[in-house]
Parts: structure tokens; C-alpha cells; sequence
């Protein structure tokens, strides 16, 4: 999120949206299409995320007002009940990955500190709710070994 807090805000904000977290990017399609052929104002065009956003103010002594905002975000690539849905597709994308973001505003300065989390990075499935049988990988290694490759592609030009 801080990453495109510099962004021109003349830009519609669906445009600046990050597609790994715009849930309705799909049903909002024909209505993207039809505003960018007909140059409609898209001030309607709202993505919307799946996560958790809170904020609150604090001061740290008598001067200092800090404000702390917290953003976590679920990719919609991938996204399924955590015992079904394991490991990584053909794209790189790893099942439920969320990306949680903290902004620490204080006075004139703004931090910022994002951690990631979601499935093995491996392609693997686990038959059954239960814990047994164990984990089976389901590709060879050379499979892998280019998948990493997305993997390192897709977060280093972003992180």
C-alpha cells in the first residue's frame, strides 16, 4: 500500500490497483472496458480487497502525535480454505498469501513495514482434512527449481 502512496492521484484508482488483491476486478471488467473507451469519469470503479484494515491514534510523549495503521490483504489468485487449497500454481502463486502492511505515521515521518505469508512455495496437496496421510509432493524438482524462478522474479521487482 505505502508503495503507491506517491502515485499521481489523477490516475483512477482502479487503474493504480494492485491486481493480485482487486476481488472485483472480474465483475467490474465491462464497466473498466466502457469507461476507458468512452473516457467516463471512473470514480466508481472501487476495488475492493479482502483483508482487515484498523488504525489508531497514540502519542508517544506530550508532543508527539503517532497514528499506526494496520493493512492486511488476501491475493484472490489462489485464495481457498486453507486445508484445500496448497502450494503454488503454474503463475507463481502460492495458496491464501496475504500481505500484511504496517504504516507508523510520527510527526513529519512515515515508516513502513510489510510481511507476507502464505503457502509452501512447493507443488504439494494433502488428501483428506485429517494430518495423515503426510504431505505428497506432486512435481518433480525441475518443475520446482522454475517456479522458484517466477518466485524471486514476481516479489523481488516488489519488495
Amino acid at each position: 500500500m505505502q508503495r503507491s502512496f506517491n502515485h499521481d492521484n489523477n490516475i483512477p484508482l482502479w487503474k493504480r490497483a494492485d491486481e493480485k488483491f482487486f476481488w472485483n476486478r472480474q465483475m467490474l471488467s465491462k464497466l473498466i472496458d466502457q469507461a476507458e473507451k468512452e473516457r467516463l469519469d471512473s470514480q466508481w470503479i472501487q476495488p475492493i480487497i479482502m483483508g482487515y484494515i484498523d488504525e489508531c491514534h497514540f502519542q508517544v510523549d506530550q508532543q508527539t502525535d503517532v497514528q499506526l495503521i494496520i493493512i492486511s490483504r488476501r491475493n484472490c489468485h489462489r485464495a481457498g480454505v486453507r486445508m484445500h487449497c496448497r502450494g503454488i500454481d503454474d503463475d507463481g502463486n502460492v495458496a491464501n498469501y496475504v500481505e500484511t502492511e504496517q504504516i507508523l505515521w510520527a510527526g513529519n515521518n512515515i515508516m513502513s513495514f510489510t510481511m507476507i505469508r502464505g503457502s509452501v512455495p512447493i507443488y504439494w496437496s494433502q488428501p483428506g482434512i485429517k494430518y495423515r496421510p503426510p504431505p505428497k509432493i506432486d512435481r518433480k524438482l525441475s518443475s520446482l527449481c522454475h517456479r522458484n524462478d517466477i518466485l524471486k522474479q514476481n516479489f523481488l521487482s516488489q519488495y
